[in-house]
């Protein structure tokens, strides 16, 4: 995997709205957009193929788009895209009428559907283009073909889910190449069955799913421990370790290896963090330097200072 990134600001010839236009005709869905009469616009995408997915970040000053007609002529039919808010509100207005996005809110569309959209305080959002094979698989069956709010946003609460698919959708973004296309095409078809399949988020598979994604947001916590996961999603702690037997790794073991492989990362300099073995220790929930060092080497064969002094001597 690969992020490019196109900006208005980097067209020196031709126009930079076209350019615009052509830029996501290319990368992600055809689109029509109108520009205010005053003002600059400004605008930047980055752009990454995750397996058979496309997906973006998009910010822009404040514009208008259109879907029409003549984009949806030999358009991949059964598509959907999703729209992640993530600052400014903006309207979506279609044949089922119009929805408001606010921060935090999640829209799903078919791309085979005229809309339009209006960012009068400008756009920061993620977009995901979801292929028609992997759609049929984790959209609701109600309202397949429909223009649809999935989570409200600030207006309603945001879900974890929402919040998550916001963490790694960003860091997707950011480091492309931290995990093979594969594996992350499989993590974002999860994260999209727990925001559109009814009952998935109850299922075996997807209470992991939410636990870990949780321990992952927590990691910094010292107090983090299974009695305080299970208390975090209403459980027992006998029916989290009942979910994770047979999977190989007990919570209390993946707690502490997604723990240990934040800090690998961090000190190989894949991930923003402390500039020290110290800093990094406490960063991932760790209360004892020596017990971090123990359980890195442990893990890594190598103790956590080597690391980061191997990665210190390539600068």
């Amino acid at each position: 995997m690969q992020a490019t990134t196109f900006s208005t600001r980097h067209v020196t010839s031709g126009d930079p709205v076209a350019e615009w236009e052509a830029h996501n005709a290319r990368s992600l869905v055809g689109l029509s957009c109108l520009t205010p009469r005053s003002g600059r616009f400004d605008a930047v995408e980055t752009n990454a193929r995750l397996g058979s997915f496309d997906v973006a970040h998009v910010v822009a000053t404040p514009h208008a788009v259109a879907r029409r007609t003549s984009h949806i002529a030999g358009a991949a039919a059964g598509d959907s895209v999703l729209y992640l808010t993530r600052r400014g509100s903006s309207t979506l207005t279609s044949r089922w009428g119009s929805i408001r996005q606010d921060p935090g809110s999640i829209t799903l569309c078919p791309i085979a559907e005229p809309f339009s959209r209006r960012f009068a305080e400008g756009v920061d959002e993620l977009v995901v283009r979801i292929p028609h094979a992997v759609a049929e698989t984790v959209a609701s069956s109600e309202s397949p073909a429909r223009v649809r709010l999935v989570d409200g946003g600030r207006r309603s609460g945001t879900t974890p889910a929402s919040r998550s698919l916001d963490r790694f959708l960003g860091a997707a973004l950011a480091a492309p190449d931290r995990a093979s296309a594969t594996e992350t095409a499989a993590e974002l078809t999860t994260r999209l069955r727990l925001l559109l399949t009814p009952g998935f988020d109850r299922s075996a598979e997807g209470r992991r799913f939410v636990i870990v994604d949780h321990v992952d947001e927590h990691l910094h916590d010292r107090e983090l421990t299974v009695e305080s996961v299970a208390a975090s999603q209403g459980l027992s702690e006998r029916q989290v370790r009942r979910l994770f037997a047979g999977t190989g790794a007990g919570l209390a073991e993946t707690i502490l290896g997604r723990r240990l492989d934040l800090a690998h990362r961090i000190l190989r300099g894949e991930e923003d963090g402390p500039a020290t073995v110290a800093g990094v220790a406490d960063r991932c929930g760790f209360a004892s330097h020596a017990h971090f060092t123990r359980a890195f080497r442990a893990r890594f064969d190598r103790r956590p200072v080597d690391v980061l002094s191997e990665r210190l001597a390539a600068v």
